[in-house]
């Protein structure tokens, strides 16, 4: 648990001083961090204490971890403005239970091991902690569906930005419920077996400590450089519903002449500006008249660009790994599945095809 603390404090100064240092998602997690380290610390403390007694000033500082894991979640994944008012708000049960425990502390302790007020004293901070990540699990996993929606809207590689970390970690919160959920029925059925289950959960947030701080070191801003997404809405209104042919001629022309598509970084916004429109028409124009969005309409691109290519006799030395970086793919990966879903097989099995249906020569 000392490690684990210490690596939160190291982690805490990285992402503080990390650039850019103002960022919005940097400094939640770094608070994460400060806070978790702090909770490890002093329980750890308490732990080698011979009569570490009952009282524990840092106990309130599990109420805020879910809300900063999701507010930090929210910052990272979701494009408009840096806040919101009710923020706070994530932190009143913390408050309240830090309130609670502060005139606790000028009266009684409330009784024997045994009683009813101190069993609730003991057990109540992990049924909350229980109920409040369950609650903020749910809300993250909203924020990465509403993330793969809005990614296929303004970015043409979604592979390049990997989230299989947050869904892992946040995973692993899950697993924490589970041991509080043991470790709580074990207790009341007098299992003590199960009692070393609360030694495993914190041990185990000092882990995940570890891997949230470092995977968020990492992680780039995803939507740092886009405008909020309500630049968008405010002008859906002044394009029709059916589009403007001429706007989508020259959206296509600029797609085409430039090659824009065989760009991996290509974004919603790059193409706007290449196009000289704003990038809320670019949208409007792809829904309304082709019915795709901006990573469907520049990925079919790039298959018809690959098909081509796969089916010229001067690429049959080339490999498919080549072909896939040339026509605008970050990865095989990526490549594969992309032309599996729209092609209906892979790319080996497309290239073999047609060489078989090509007349001998």
């Amino acid at each position: 648990m000392f490690m684990g603390a210490l690596q939160g404090l190291l982690l805490f100064a990285a992402l503080l001083w990390r650039k850019p240092r103002r960022s919005r998602a940097n400094l939640i997690l770094a608070v994460l961090m400060l806070l978790t380290a702090v909770r490890l610390a002093y329980v750890a403390f308490i732990r080698l204490q011979p009569d570490p007694g009952t009282r524990d000033w840092s106990l309130p500082l599990i109420l805020t971890f879910s809300p900063l894991l999701y507010l930090y979640c929210r910052s990272l994944l979701v494009r408009g403005p840096a806040g919101k008012r009710g923020d706070l708000a994530h932190f009143a049960p913390a408050l309240a239970w830090a309130g609670w425990r502060a005139v606790q502390t000028l009266g009684p302790d409330g009784g024997g091991p045994e009683s009813p007020v101190s069993w609730i004293m003991a057990y109540l901070p992990d049924l909350l902690w229980l109920v409040q990540t369950a609650a903020y699990l749910l809300l993250i996993r909203g924020l990465l569906r509403r993330h793969a929606r809005e990614s296929r809207e303004a970015l043409s590689d979604v592979e390049s930005i990997r989230l299989n970390w947050i869904r892992t970690l946040t995973g692993a919160f899950g697993f924490l419920c589970g041991l509080i959920i043991v470790f709580l029925a074990g207790t009341a059925f007098g299992l003590d077996f199960v009692r070393p289950s609360n030694a495993i959960l914190y041990i185990s947030v000092a882990l995940i400590v570890y891997l949230w701080g470092w995977f968020g070191l990492r992680q780039p801003e995803i939507f740092s450089s886009q405008p909020a997404s309500g630049e968008r809405t405010a002008g859906k209104a002044a394009v029709p519903a059916a589009g403007d042919a001429r706007s989508l001629e020259r959206l296509i022309r600029t797609v085409d002449e430039g090659a824009l598509h065989l760009d991996p970084a290509l974004t919603l916004h790059g193409l706007a500006r290449s196009a000289g429109l704003p990038p809320y028409q670019v949208t409007a124009l792809l829904n309304g008249s082709l019915g795709q969005t901006f990573y469907d309409f520049i990925n079919s691109r790039r298959i018809e660009e690959a098909k081509r290519k796969l089916t010229d006799p001067a690429f049959d030395r080339v490999k498919i790994l080549a072909i896939a970086l040339d026509c605008g793919f970050a990865s095989k990966s990526a490549f594969n599945r992309v032309f599996r879903d729209l092609a209906g097989q892979t790319p080996s099995a497309y290239r073999k095809s047609v060489r078989t249906a090509a007349p001998a020569g």
